[in-house]
């Protein structure tokens, strides 16, 4: 699995006061950062979190997993690899 960068840690619960746009394209850009570690539930989660940064910032957790055919187990498990709380805390919607 992959863990994030102490840089990275230490911003987790901070992207919730960004503008979307902004906090989207820090969310996509750690997401690319470990690509190559994740395995292929987490890899199918973050294609589509990649190629729809817009669409996923007002998704719960359910239709993430739905849209990118994981079980839901599987996108907390995404989550709280990239070092977030819980799913709210990524996409705050």
């Amino acid at each position: 699995l992959f863990n994030f960068s102490k840089m990275h840690e230490r911003k987790l619960e901070t992207y919730s006061y960004l503008p979307n746009k902004i906090a989207e394209k820090l969310v996509v850009l750690c997401i690319k950062n470990k690509y190559q570690q994740m395995n292929p539930a987490m890899k199918q989660i973050a294609d589509y979190i990649i190629s729809n940064p817009n669409r996923v910032i007002y998704m719960g957790i359910s239709e993430l997993a739905a849209a990118s055919s994981v079980s839901i187990a599987s996108v907390t498990r995404f989550v709280k690899q990239a070092g977030y709380r819980n799913f709210k805390a990524v996409f705050p919607a």
